[in-house]
């Protein structure tokens, strides 16, 4: 009888144990399940931020291309080189930085910088009727409120200003102005696609 009583111990522990086995593995499994559903909703929702980016981006892209065409459309050159025109309203909407405040002086100074760099050192002629004018790309003019200013860290915010040109293959670039105070004339910092390249 304690034979028995010993052997149907047994196998009660076995089954205990047998059940407590598969207890963890389906709890086990069930977890790895949810971490795989975890898993692929945060690929879905990073593949939705990108694609959500993305088409931003070409958003973006169109409004440039519509704003600089009008811009360049409502530019006069004369013959004295007197340059007349307008800014479409839509500039407004992209640009967000400051206004700098100079005399006409500073400003024909600064033009007169960077277009001489981009002939002379970038070796580019440009093809627009300006070899440059006022940056209306909100990514670039985030300079004027990021805390890393990148090329121009080292500059006051009220003493950068960002220009761009058509590059010969069409697409824009930037020049990056700085001065050291209200005073001193214009130099370039940087040129590139941004600020922090």
């Amino acid at each position: 009888m304690k034979k028995i009583k010993f052997i149907l111990l047994l196998l009660m522990l076995v089954s205990l144990f047998t059940a407590c086995s598969r207890e963890e593995k389906a709890a086990e499994q069930n977890v790895n399940r949810q971490e795989e559903q975890k898993t692929d909703i945060s690929k879905e929702e990073s593949q939705g931020i990108e694609e959500t980016q993305s088409l931003e981006e070409e958003i973006l892209k169109k409004k440039l291309k519509e704003v600089r065409n009008k811009r360049e459309e409502s530019i006069t050159v004369e013959e004295n080189d007197v340059t007349t025109g307008y800014m479409p309203k839509e500039v407004d909407d992209l640009q967000n930085g400051p206004i700098i405040e100079q005399s006409s002086g500073q400003y024909k100074q600064m033009y007169n910088t960077a277009a001489t760099y981009i002939r002379d050192n970038l070796n580019i002629n440009p093809k627009t009727k300006l070899s440059v004018y006022d940056a209306i790309d909100p990514t670039v003019l985030e300079i004027y409120t990021a805390e890393d200013r990148g090329y121009l860290q080292d500059y006051t915010v009220e003493n950068i200003y960002v220009l761009e040109y058509q590059k010969e293959d069409g697409t824009w670039s930037y020049i990056f102005m700085g001065r050291e105070n209200k005073q001193s004339p214009w130099k370039v910092v940087h040129t590139g696609d941004h600020f922090k390249e």
